[in-house]
């Protein structure tokens, strides 16, 4: 099985400000409820996005707490989005749309092809997303997207210490 190390840093490497940065995962977590209402048109989340440079290659790792309408009313779909010119697949675990059943979705390969969740009312559901991203030339950044699966007055609620992490593998 390959297996690769990230950076390769070999004897009188000097460390540098970007080298130390390369291997640091990135992290991004919600300080603060964000809600949405009365659309599924999948929209950048603010807090959830991470810089990617170019060529560089990424696992990623989501999790989502969320609250919202009774189940099958509301619920949630999430994407994400990355640079133009890279490739990738995500897949996710949540609760099934319709129902507080745990559900695996198949894995998406295209940025912004979204995966759909169920929410539980006021209940705060969870679900997680993990993939990877192979970057192209150009940098920017990995960044979640999410709406309601359903149009609904009340407001579908990602949560406060959702997180994104994102590890550079090359």
């Amino acid at each position: 099985m390959p297996s690769s190390q990230f950076p390769v840093i070999l004897a009188g490497t000097d460390y540098t400000a970007a080298l130390i940065q390369s291997i640091v995962p990135w992290t991004a977590w919600k300080a603060a409820d964000t809600p949405r209402s009365n659309t599924t048109t999948l929209a950048n989340d603010p807090d959830l996005t991470v810089p990617v440079v170019a060529n560089g290659s990424y696992l990623f790792l989501c999790l989502l707490f969320a609250t919202g309408a009774a189940i099958s009313t509301g619920d949630l779909k999430a994407a994400f989005t990355w640079p133009a010119g890279g490739s990738g697949k995500f897949g996710s675990a949540g609760f099934a749309t319709g129902s507080a059943v745990p559900n695996w979705n198949a894995a998406r390969t295209t940025s912004a092809t979204s995966v759909p969740f169920g929410v539980n009312g006021a209940s705060s559901s969870w679900a997680l997303l993990g993939g990877m991203l192979l970057n192209g030339a150009t940098a920017g950044s990995l960044t979640l997207q999410w709406a309601q699966n359903t149009s609904n007055a009340t407001a579908t609620t990602l949560q406060a210490n959702s997180g994104l992490l994102v590890v550079r593998t090359a």
